[in-house]
């Protein structure tokens, strides 16, 4: 089953039909982060204007980006709690749809991968305000757009990751050939390609399954606190 980092939120909503512990985690291969964007047709040309509306305006902005309890969620909320502005959130099933929803006029603000909004760049139709990770985006298109420390807004970012899990009791000779063919795509030309149109992801491959599900155990566990801090869990 493919996964991310967003499990780590998914697992502990109380209505989540899978559990942690019917899985474990066999291989990671790249992360990503996010990136705050609008149409070009906003009033907003900087993120600090956009906060500023923001803290003046409670409640009267919305952004979108995925679903509830997700990573994009979670980063979304740390922003604004860094910042002390009151944005709403409005969850999305994945974030292909929040890019079009900017784009179309129907929502002021959006988090979807950088990847996603260079199109809409290019075309002149969005614009990105900030970058939501610990580096600059060294990209044409992204390498003067701010990332959360430059405008005096330092929070842990947590890191998007993608993997996949398998039910819990798969052979580790399975496993091994498993990691293996996933490997080997990080080798083909297909993968590269697929690299140079997604400034956002980074090769991150891993294998050791204990050390990849003792890292994810932990993450939940901070992760739920979190949420609990926040108001997206009750407890």
């Amino acid at each position: 089953m493919f996964m991310g980092g967003s499990f780590s939120g998914l697992f502990n909503l109380p209505h989540y039909k899978y559990k942690v512990d019917h899985f474990e985690i066999l291989v990671q291969f790249v992360t990503n982060f996010y990136a705050v964007g609008v149409s070009t047709k906003s009033e907003f040309k900087t993120i600090q204007q956009f906060l500023a509306y923001a803290k003046a305006n409670p409640n009267k902005l919305s952004m979108g980006s995925n679903k509830i309890a997700s990573l994009h969620h979670r980063v979304q909320t740390a922003l604004f709690a860094r910042a002390g502005v009151d944005v709403r959130f409005v969850p999305y099933k994945g974030t292909g749809k929040v890019v079009k929803d900017v784009i179309g006029g129907h929502l002021p603000s959006g988090i979807a991968q950088p990847g996603l909004w260079l199109p809409q760049m290019k075309a002149g139709k969005a614009r990105v305000l900030l970058v939501l990770d610990n580096e600059r985006l060294d990209h044409p298109n992204f390498k003067d757009i701010p990332k959360a420390k430059d405008i005096g807004l330092d929070f842990k970012i947590p890191v998007q990751f993608h993997a996949f899990m398998a039910r819990k009791g798969v052979p580790v000779d399975r496993q091994k050939k498993i990691q293996a063919a996933f490997k080997k795509v990080l080798d083909t030309d297909g993968f590269k390609t697929f690299l140079a149109r997604q400034p956002h992801v980074r090769v991150a491959f891993r294998d050791d399954v204990k050390k990849m599900n003792e890292d994810f155990l932990r993450d939940m566990v901070e992760t739920r606190k979190f949420m609990v801090e926040h108001k997206i869990l009750k407890n």
